[in-house]
């Protein structure tokens, strides 16, 4: 029953991770660097805003954009006018955490645009493609790491909020009791179980079907 209960908090950003080989390690630990980035950089920037911090905000942007920097020259020749743009894109990004179904990659674009953080190389990859041209892409050109965070990115950050719960053990299915990974051998066997069973009953369906046009076969020969 809690895997059940686990299932719906953050599985649309977690699985298409853990389903791919490369990334599962750092999935169950939180430790790559675009992860890390969410959990460390993008998540604190979103609860200072929400909770209207403007002394973390100032200071999560300071540390980790290039924005408010003695070598941004457009800060140094114009400071005051750097802080109002910075200011404004606070407020937009307040804007847009205000609606209940926005997905990661509505933050990050808009985060990466406004220069508020400095995004991790896969997602300034994963960004830069024009809307236009997103049916476009094929996937099987797409590396396998790329096109995982590219579904991640769809998730809700309500998923990707209960993600960074998970990993620092909040949620109540912590990585980090006892042996590492326990949580996360239960969570991804739980869903594999449910994968081969949805398979097993696909399977059915159709050997069902199989078996039903092979008698209506015979009953017509019989004729």
């Amino acid at each position: 029953m809690q895997w059940l209960l686990i299932e719906g908090k953050f599985s649309d950003f977690f699985m298409p991770l853990a389903s791919e080989n490369s990334l599962r390690d750092s999935a169950l630990n939180g430790t790559s660097s675009t992860i890390k980035f969410i959990t460390e950089q993008l998540l604190p920037l979103i609860e200072a805003v929400l909770a209207d911090n403007d002394f973390d905000v100032a200071r999560i942007i300071k540390k980790y954009s290039s924005v408010i920097l003695s070598n941004n020259s457009a800060f140094i020749q114009d400071p005051i006018g750097v802080l109002k743009e910075v200011n404004n894109s606070v407020n937009e990004l307040k804007a847009l955490l205000q609606v209940d179904t926005v997905s990661l990659r509505q933050v990050v674009k808009l985060v990466g645009e406004k220069e508020l953080l400095l995004l991790p190389e896969n997602f300034q990859i994963l960004l830069s493609t024009d809307a236009d041209d997103e049916e476009n892409i094929d996937e099987e050109e797409l590396d396998p790491k790329l096109l995982a965070w590219d579904k991640a990115l769809d998730s809700s950050l309500n998923h990707v909020n209960n993600y960074s719960k998970y990993i620092s053990g909040e949620l109540g299915f912590s990585t980090h009791q006892g042996v590492k990974g326990h949580g996360f051998n239960g969570l991804w066997s739980f869903w594999m179980m449910k994968a081969l069973k949805v398979f097993s009953l696909s399977m059915k369906s159709y050997l069902g079907l199989l078996s039903c046009r092979k008698e209506i076969l015979i009953m017509k020969n019989k004729v």
